[in-house]
């Protein structure tokens, strides 16, 4: 089935010029009370009326922009002919200016519109590549519940290279946040890369340590596959991990940081905080022969609410330059599941960037169980 495209305005559009669509319509309510009330010729709506087609087929549907056409054309000729009565002159120049331009505006239109069809079809096959490589998880994951959010930088696009995964497994559940460098197809075979060996050794590894290592070696291979080249790049750049681990009662959290911002912790009071200071390990495939990474171990409020984020997020910038900053962001605030928690902060960062983001965002929230 062909897919239609969702909105009739253009994405580029801006979301503060969005009257523009009414003004169509109201050119040619103008044009109509204008022939009706203004006697003796004195009025003449139709190089008015040429604006009309024109500016429907910039912001309105392939639809509207016919009806706003042949609706332009009806009270143009409806102009021409008063002014005919009163004059006995010929206006079919300025009608057909009107005519031609409802038929440019018409062919404009058709075009867009199926640019727009080609586009969410592209935007189909891409989130459904998104989905099969980044599923998303199920609402209850052992003792926690859980939920993500993930938005591309591109929104065409609707496919990034941020990545997230949580497993339960018999040490506890095992998660997974990280952050590819690059963007669209050419990210998704290293996401896919770092799943498939997250999904094999978590349920293998029998500490956080050695769950770490085991990604390392899977890049290492992936690496010496592609050419002996062992550095990051050759497996689409691998930047940046958070690889932790909680107790199977999820009273004890364990994580390491790999050039990744650390867990933030919201309580059940609305006191939000980092779990650990900014100064994380080496990033994954930077130095495959550094020591293993520091693990940090922190103890779990039943109830609080556990938030892991990429650097889409601790970096979106609003337009004086500053940095958006979750803790006073949600300092005070209180949220009944995880799925409100992704959500609200999602929407706030959009409200941050006014909708200006340079950076794919990608969010796993845990609800800690309770006693």
């Amino acid at each position: 089935m062909t897919t239609q495209p969702q909105r009739a305005l253009p994405d580029w559009f801006p979301a503060w010029m969005r009257w523009v669509a009414w003004v169509p319509p109201l050119i040619i309510a103008v044009a109509f009370a204008g022939d009706f009330v203004i006697p003796g010729g004195y009025w003449s709506s139709t190089p008015l009326l040429v604006a009309a087609a024109p500016i429907a087929a910039a912001v309105s549907s392939l639809r509207v922009t016919v009806l706003t056409a042949v609706a332009a054309a009806a009270a143009g000729a409806g102009d021409v002919y008063e002014r005919f009565q009163l004059h006995r002159r010929h206006f079919d120049g300025v009608l057909t200016a009107v005519v031609i331009a409802g038929l440019v505006a018409v062919a404009s239109a058709l075009v867009r519109h199926r640019r727009e069809l080609a586009l969410a079809a592209v935007r189909d096959v891409a989130a459904a590549a998104q989905r099969a490589v980044l599923p998303r998880p199920s609402a209850s994951v052992g003792p926690f519940t859980v939920a993500v959010r993930y938005e591309a930088a591109d929104d065409a696009a609707e496919i990034g290279g941020d990545l997230y995964a949580v497993q339960d497994t018999r040490w506890g559940v095992r998660f997974l946040v990280g952050d590819v460098r690059g963007k669209g197809m050419g990210a998704v075979g290293a996401v896919a890369l770092l799943l498939g060996a997250f999904r094999e050794a978590a349920d293998t590894a029998p500490d956080l340590a050695a769950l770490v290592r085991s990604l390392e070696h899977s890049l290492r291979r992936e690496g010496e596959r592609r050419g002996g080249d062992r550095s990051i790049d050759a497996v689409e750049g691998f930047t940046t991990a958070l690889v932790g681990e909680t107790s199977p009662d999820g009273a004890l959290l364990r994580f390491a940081m790999l050039g990744h911002p650390p867990p933030l912790l919201l309580d059940r009071s609305g006191h939000a905080r980092w779990l650990a200071d900014w100064e994380g390990d080496l990033p994954l495939s930077t130095n495959l022969d550094a020591p293993p990474p520091r693990i940090h171990r922190v103890e779990l409020p039943s109830e609080a609410l556990l938030l892991l984020v990429t650097d889409g997020v601790t970096e979106a910038r609003n337009a004086a330059g500053e940095f958006y900053d979750p803790v006073a962001r949600l300092a005070g605030r209180r949220f009944r599941t995880p799925r409100q928690l992704v959500d609200w902060v999602a929407e706030d960062v959009h409200r941050h960037t006014v909708g200006r983001r340079g950076d794919d965002m990608a969010m796993l929230a845990m609800r800690c169980p309770a006693p």
